[in-house]
């Protein structure tokens, strides 16, 4: 699912069919779709979105991962050479045992949120404060003491995904 300005239906519809990789193919073409999308500089995006995006996955299948606090998918290469934009303080950059502790490969989903504060969709999966990007619907994992002791030590809350119950 792609998001677009406030709810509206997505610029190019081939980017709706990539929810669940259903196939490479789809999923290659919305991830390009949005890269091109955000370096235009929006195709109908709302001023709000003044934070650069984050850099869309460039590759696939098991070395995708998603940041166990904010859920943003890279590949383990992308946030070894720029960490995670949403949460710079968990320091992922060019710290490999960090990178492994502070994100997972047990994800299912995927959205890819052109507009985070313009669309019911992100309010909804609770993606309205992070960079555009591309994120994990669900993550099956959850962060070691070391990343919960420093989301504390930062005053960031570490809201409990409701599939951990």
């Amino acid at each position: 699912v792609v998001v677009g300005k406030g709810g509206e239906n997505p610029p190019n519809d081939v980017c709706s069919v990539a929810t669940q990789f259903p196939t490479t193919t789809a999923y290659s073409r919305c991830t390009r779709h949005v890269l091109s999308e955000m370096q235009r500089g929006g195709g109908g995006l709302s001023a709000v979105s003044v934070r650069p995006p984050a850099e869309p996955p460039l590759e696939l299948g098991r070395s995708l991962r998603a940041c166990l606090r904010c859920r943003l998918l890279k590949s383990f290469n992308q946030f070894y050479d720029k960490g995670c934009e949403n949460c710079p303080f968990l320091s992922l950059r060019e710290d490999r045992d960090r990178i492994n502790d502070a994100t997972s490969t047990n994800f299912t989903g995927m959205i890819s949120v052109m507009d985070p504060k313009g669309s019911w969709a992100t309010r909804w999966s609770r993606l309205g404060k992070f960079v555009p990007g591309c994120y994990a619907l669900t993550i099956y994992e959850e962060p070691t003491e070391e990343i919960l002791s420093i989301l504390e030590d930062n005053n960031i809350p570490y809201i409990r995904p409701a599939n951990l119950t």
